[in-house]
């Protein structure tokens, strides 16, 4: 509160000049009262005034010194954004640090399985056997990125996908079988043959292009002698459900080689192989595997992989005057062998 102060010095020479009476003044200004004769300012009145500025007035009663100076840089290094001590110097202030993971929207109407375990349903899963979390899709046609063959334009959806399991999303098809053993079990398709082979094929025609793929983990000890598990295509049955032709790639496991081969009717004959191994010798007989034919009406191409990193590839012109379609059906088949199938795949 402001308080003004009358010197006594002073009072005493207005009292000096001051008439009988306390009030013999006439008439003081606004603010001010009169003292024994003479006009001297209102002490309590202009404390009232101070106090009622105040809190009228926030722009002067909060008015305060920063906490903190604040520097002003000059010159050239005025431009420079300097990020706060715990910022990396490498990450540009305008961006959160902490960016949440892409996790892909929930499946609205699942099956509750996820073939190849990368977190996405099968029924939202635009590539259902080979892990792609992401689910990309750069050409917009439905199928994803992983499962596209080398030339995006080829394959464009899943024509049937085989999961061995009683779901809307299981192929409707049937599978017919020539030879050996087949036993159906929740999830797996299990084939064994020996010492000859033995076949199961969708009934599902496909004309160029195509594909078709399996997944599958080999059984037991292997046999003496080769041991062959393959994917077939191109299958044109015969009478009785017999196939007598078929093409096929394999994977063999005494020598880990990958190869092409034909059934023409009278002989089975090997028609090309990758030049190397395609896994290593340590690889366990139950590593999970997959094999893909490609037919895109020029050549036939073979891939391989495993789950720890092998892979082999090869590729073989088919000479159109061969007067053997490759339009057909695809399957599975195993030769001197057991192997447990986890899925089937036909692209179209």
């Amino acid at each position: 509160m402001e308080r003004w102060w009358v010197p006594a010095a002073t009072l005493v020479l207005l009292a000096a000049g001051c008439g009988a009476s306390p009030d013999d003044c006439g008439r003081c200004d606004p603010g001010f009262v009169c003292y024994f004769g003479s006009c001297v300012p209102d002490l309590d009145a202009r404390g009232a005034d101070a106090d009622a500025d105040a809190e009228a007035s926030p722009e002067i009663a909060d008015t305060a010194e920063p906490e903190t100076p604040v520097e002003v840089e000059t010159g050239a290094e005025a431009d420079e954004v300097v990020p706060p001590p715990d910022v990396a110097d490498d990450v540009p202030v305008d961006v959160p640090i902490d960016v949440p993971v892409d996790v892909p929207p929930a499946c609205p109407d699942p099956v509750a399985h996820d073939e190849d375990g990368d977190g996405v349903d099968d029924a939202c899963d635009r590539c259902p056997t080979i892990p792609d979390p992401e689910q990309r899709d750069g050409d917009g046609d439905g199928l994803g990125d992983a499962c596209e063959a080398r030339d995006p334009d080829l394959l464009s959806h899943l024509e049937a996908f085989a999961a061995f399991l009683d779901n809307r999303l299981e192929t409707r098809a049937r599978w017919l079988n020539d030879g050996g053993t087949w036993t159906p079990a929740p999830d797996v398709v299990t084939g064994s043959s020996s010492p000859y082979g033995a076949n199961r094929w969708l009934e599902a025609r496909a004309g160029n292009p195509y594909a078709v793929e399996a997944r599958f983990r080999p059984q037991d000890a292997p046999r003496s002698g080769s041991n062959y598990t393959g994917v077939l295509f191109g299958v044109q049955a015969g009478a009785g459900g017999v196939a007598p032709t078929w093409w096929g790639c394999f994977f063999e496991w005494d020598n880990r080689s990958l190869s092409l081969w034909r059934n023409d009717g009278r002989a089975i004959t090997n028609v090309a192989f990758a030049e190397s191994a395609v896994e290593d010798n340590a690889t366990p007989r139950d590593t999970a595997r997959r094999l893909r034919a490609v037919w895109d009406g020029r050549q036939v191409v073979c891939t391989f992989d495993n789950e720890a990193g092998g892979h082999g590839e090869l590729a073989h012109p088919v000479d159109p005057f061969t007067g053997m379609s490759l339009a057909g059906m695809g399957g599975l088949r195993v030769y001197n062998e057991t192997t447990t199938f986890l899925s089937f795949v036909l692209y179209r």
